[in-house]
């Protein structure tokens, strides 16, 4: 995982917190160092093996991969535990205040910080980098939905939703339980563990109110605080004892046993007597009856917990597959349509093509789809795959997939609608050089109205999903979703499409001088969908035109398939038909020499 050095961190931030804690006490923490310095050495023993069975050619330093970056790491941890052991001896040794540890150490941690600036650009990065990434600023973070903090919303506005969608009425009951661990931290009875439990708390709370995908760890603390909560509201009710009471109705209440001595001694007669009296009054008590208020109060209490959390499970638990039916019918045929690739599973290998998508399907095509993702949901590849879907020229968008050695595109109505913001980010741009924003007043108040600009309609991601690709001369239309019933954040059906790139075959000929000259042929989709490709080329001053185009007129069955030959038409009255092209001339990039009657 990416971010478990920060998780390794925490031992040592701990053992920080927890030996300041000690010297005010006045108290040894040599347990705590060789519990803490046994951690992190085990942790050593195998991250050392995984390294150098993962690591590729030469001494490669990678926070992202599995290399010799985290056995170091773990050595400067281990180093660390041992510097706050040797300086809390010297502190306690010179009978120090106790506020010169932590301040001495952070000193130290930022000078060594600013060391590493100096000497390791590298390791710099990755711990600024690390820093940024778990403050909720890292580089593409803004744009991850799942990486918005906890009780915001994606515009910046309160909201309760994801917090209560997580933990419900349990994140409150918690939240009680943390501030009475708290005060039971500063009792005289307070434990390690007790302290330990509180800081990892807090940095895990941090996480989750940073970027609310990290409920996930949230969710051991809010767990154990609820029940220790429970704990204690049941005992203040003596809950248990009151449930005894009603399985075991009409018992007397039972008083001391030790009010007639079980000695061997002997009992004088006034001592006898007395114990007599006692035993005969306790006989006439009231019986055992439960007290009903505490019997509901308690039930109900647990029923606040339990009900609402297996409520939130089940509904979980019923949900569909996060993988919608468009996808998965687009994935699967994906898996089933196309040549097989090795290294999907591998990206440090380099497989025979790739698939180009947004990130947040990159997972899903390796998954479901077995084929290798240029970008994926770590964000790997996020600005090619931004860039190609931005550009306005086929030519750039041809060597951004060249560069990368893709074969197919998948587009879905999200990527030209709802994530396109998200796109734009991350190339550079602003949304508002391709949508114009306004509101407008209705009777039921103001209405916000996005129009697409001029810029839009020239992007590659509104040519290949909202006009098929149909006037692109190297990328065709494979596959398109057969099911479009789910709906998109815009409440409109979802439709995933698949493209191929291809060398495409060119006409050529010559016509007259600037003439304008259009390839025409239709179609029909998988789904049974017809639409037309229409290629144009405007002839130079030579009358010599070249139109590249990506679809063959042979029959390939139930997929996207041409119903007619090309025709092409210069001017208003010259035109060519039933102009054929095979599937190798497509593939090869064959040229095909036209005359165009006049």
């Amino acid at each position: 995982m990416v971010g478990a050095p920060a998780f390794v961190s925490f031992i040592v931030l701990y053992a920080l917190v927890q030996t300041t804690l000690d010297i005010k006490a006045g108290k040894e923490s040599d347990y705590l160092f060789i519990c803490s310095a046994a951690t992190l050495f085990a942790t050593l023993l195998f991250t050392i093996p995984l390294s150098a069975g993962a690591v590729r050619q030469g001494l490669e330093m990678s926070a992202m991969y599995l290399s010799w970056f985290q056995v170091v790491y773990v050595l400067i941890m281990l180093a660390g535990i041992f510097l706050l052991w040797g300086f809390s001896a010297f502190v306690s040794k010179k009978g120090m205040d106790w506020k010169y540890y932590p301040g001495v150490l952070i000193f130290i941690s930022i000078s060594g910080i600013l060391f590493l600036r100096m000497f390791s650009a590298e390791y710099y990065a990755f711990i600024v980098e690390g820093l940024r990434f778990f403050s909720g600023k890292g580089e593409y973070i803004s744009t991850i939905a799942e990486a918005v903090p906890l009780f915001l919303t994606g515009q910046g506005k309160l909201t309760f939703s994801a917090v209560l969608g997580s933990f419900g009425p349990s994140f409150l009951v918690a939240l009680a339980g943390f501030f009475l661990l708290i005060l039971e931290s500063k009792s005289e009875k307070s434990k390690p563990e007790c302290i330990f439990f509180l800081v990892w708390t807090l940095f895990y709370a941090y996480l989750a109110l940073s970027q609310r995908r990290f409920t996930y760890l949230f969710a051991v603390n809010v767990s154990i605080l609820t029940a220790y909560t429970l704990m204690i509201l049941l005992d203040s009710l003596d809950f248990e004892k009151e449930v005894r009471k009603l399985v075991k109705p009409g018992k007397k209440t039972e008083k001391n046993s030790e009010s007639i001595p079980q000695t061997g001694k002997k009992v004088s007669l006034k001592t006898r007597s007395k114990s007599k009296i006692r035993q005969g009054t306790e006989s006439k008590g009231k019986t055992a009856e439960p007290d009903y208020f505490k019997l509901v109060s308690g039930v109900a209490l647990i029923g606040f917990v339990f009900v609402s959390s297996i409520w939130i499970g089940v509904a979980f638990a019923k949900d569909a597959t996060s993988i919608g039916p468009e996808w998965q019918d687009s994935l699967e045929w994906l898996e089933a349509s196309t040549p097989e690739t090795s290294y999907y599973l591998e990206p440090s290998e380099t497989p025979e093509y790739g698939v180009l998508s947004w990130w947040d399907y990159g997972n899903w095509i390796v998954y479901v789809g077995k084929r290798p993702a240029v970008s994926n949901n770590f964000q790997t590849g996020v600005e090619d795959s931004a860039n190609f879907f931005l550009t306005d020229s086929e030519e750039e968008a041809k060597t951004i997939i060249e560069k990368l050695n893709i074969k197919y595109i998948i587009t879905d109505t999200l990527m030209a609608e709802g994530k396109f913001s998200a796109i734009t980010e991350i190339a550079g741009k602003n949304i508002s050089d391709y949508y114009e924003i306004g509101t407008v007043k209705e009777n039921t108040g103001l209405r916000t109205v996005v129009t697409p600009k001029k810029a839009f309609l020239h992007t590659q991601i509104y040519k290949l999903h909202k006009l098929d690709g149909t006037s692109l001369g190297n990328f065709r239309l494979v596959h398109e979703s057969a099911m479009n019933t789910t709906e998109n954040e815009s409440g409109k059906e979802n439709t995933v499409k698949v493209f191929e790139y291809v060398k495409g075959a060119t006409f050529s000929g010559t016509v007259n001088p600037n003439e304008t000259v259009m390839a025409t042929l239709e179609l029909r989709s998988n789904t049974g969908r017809t639409f037309v490709y229409q290629k144009g080329d405007v002839a130079d001053e030579k009358g010599l035109f070249e139109i590249t185009v990506p679809y063959s007129t042979e029959s390939t069955g139930n997929g996207v398939h041409a119903t007619s030959d090309y025709s092409l038409t210069a001017g208003e009255n010259s035109t060519l038909t039933e102009v054929q092209v095979t599937e190798n001339d497509i593939l090869n990039g064959s040229r095909i020499e036209l005359n165009i009657p006049d």
